[in-house]
């Protein structure tokens, strides 16, 4: 990457909620030499990970969600760890931001932001397919679960089993389960109750995954990377992802950010269909996405490139390397199971273009996690499913995935 600039004693303030997001986030930015990286994080009603990590220089963590945080906290914060600029992380905090940017402005560097209204259209699922259609995009056909006449209508429409269920809000792989045939979904809408309006339901586009990660400024992409997953996701995000150039799709991406005129960070899910020959977009992150190292080991550092963004330093064009990413898991079945039959397209797996790589570095969060998991194993095992102090809720994707 040939971004890099003498900006190693620039202060970083990250606005996250203290998931594997933030953590990865701490990790690419000190890759690039930036050593003065703070954190304010937010309650996310599970792990806090990244605080553990000695890249991190101070670390804050609210009780209150980012709509119940008030400005002074964060410019309290962010005084007395003399930050100089201010990097969002999660969604909520993109559109926190973009909310107070007059009063946060003022006293620190700010990277472009989408409006908050745009945010919130594009993590809709709802709402984003409304976009599309009415911009001519091509969509999936869906339907609103909330609707009365929905089992009669899909009846007169022909429309074949399996149907996707999604939450309206949910990230990928989070609450989206498939429905099986008319009954299952009967099933579904009697257990949702007056939830209905939350979710919708969409047809399965027989065909494969394609992602995209993009930094943009009013509607240029100024970098992006392109990745296919290689070990099946089963609706999750893929642990194993092989990230690639691809011209036509990359023309077609900017199209759509173009017609967005979309700025700051996104990671935009794609589903290719092969009877179709067309790319439809099903799911619109405005923040930081798992795989995100992946792209750093491709070359191009999203969030040091979000970070001269703020700072006004010009981005210079640059493409990614072709590599195969592996998350953890799927690093350390490489290195432990011998018996462990990979295919094919992981015969170019490198120690360097693995979490693992960025994991040894900096052990302590992976240890944190294994003690973590630990205790939760063996409640398992002394309480059963029903282990005390659990936050699972049920779904209706858990109580009824199989039909």
């Amino acid at each position: 990457m040939n971004n890099k600039v003498s900006i190693s004693t620039r202060s970083v303030l990250l606005l996250g909620d203290g998931s594997d997001l933030s953590l990865s986030v701490v990790r690419a930015l000190s890759k690039a030499g930036i050593t003065d990286i703070h954190e304010f994080a937010v309650d996310n009603e599970q792990q806090h990970i990244s605080k553990y990590s000695r890249h991190l220089t101070h670390y804050f963590q609210s009780p209150n969600t980012f709509d119940k945080v008030a400005p002074e906290a964060v410019l309290k914060f962010g005084e007395k760890c003399h930050a100089q600029v201010i990097i969002p992380i999660t969604e909520e905090a993109v559109m926190w931001v973009s909310q107070h940017q007059a009063a946060l402005s003022s006293h620190f560097k700010l990277p472009a932001l989408p409006k908050a209204e745009l945010v919130q259209t594009m993590r809709d699922k709802r709402l984003l397919h409304e976009w599309l259609s009415t911009h001519d995009f091509p969509v999936p056909q869906s339907w609103h679960l909330d609707d009365p006449l929905l089992v009669e209508k899909l009846q007169n429409a022909d429309v074949r089993y399996p149907l996707l269920l999604k939450n309206r809000s949910g990230a990928v792989g989070q609450e989206v389960s498939r429905l099986t045939s008319a009954q299952h979904l009967n099933q579904v809408r009697e257990f949702l109750g007056d939830r209905l309006s939350r979710y919708i339901v969409q047809e399965y586009l027989e065909g494969s995954d394609m992602d995209c990660s993009i930094l943009a400024l009013d509607g240029k992409i100024e970098a992006i990377t392109i990745q296919e997953p290689l070990v099946p996701r089963n609706l999750r995000f893929a642990s194993t992802i092989r990230l690639f150039n691809q011209p036509d799709f990359r023309v077609f991406v900017e199209k759509l950010i173009q017609k967005l005129r979309w700025s700051g960070i996104a990671h935009l899910d794609f589903r290719y269909d092969r009877n179709r020959n067309t790319w439809y977009l099903v799911d619109f992150n405005a923040r930081y996405w798992t795989t995100m190292l992946g792209s750093v080991c491709a070359g191009i550092n999203f969030p040091y490139l979000h970070l001269l963004q703020a700072l006004q330093v010009p981005i210079a064009p640059s493409t990614s390397r072709e590599i195969t990413f592996m998350l953890n898991y799927d690093a350390l079945l490489q290195f432990f199971r011998r018996t462990y039959r990979r295919p094919k397209k992981l015969d170019n797996f490198r120690f360097m273009h693995t979490e693992l790589h960025f994991s040894l570095k900096d052990p302590v969060p992976e240890l944190f996690r294994f003690v973590k998991f630990s205790q939760r194993k063996w409640r398992k095992m002394k309480y059963g499913e029903q282990a005390p102090h659990s936050k699972e809720v049920p779904t209706p994707h858990k109580v009824l995935e199989t039909g």
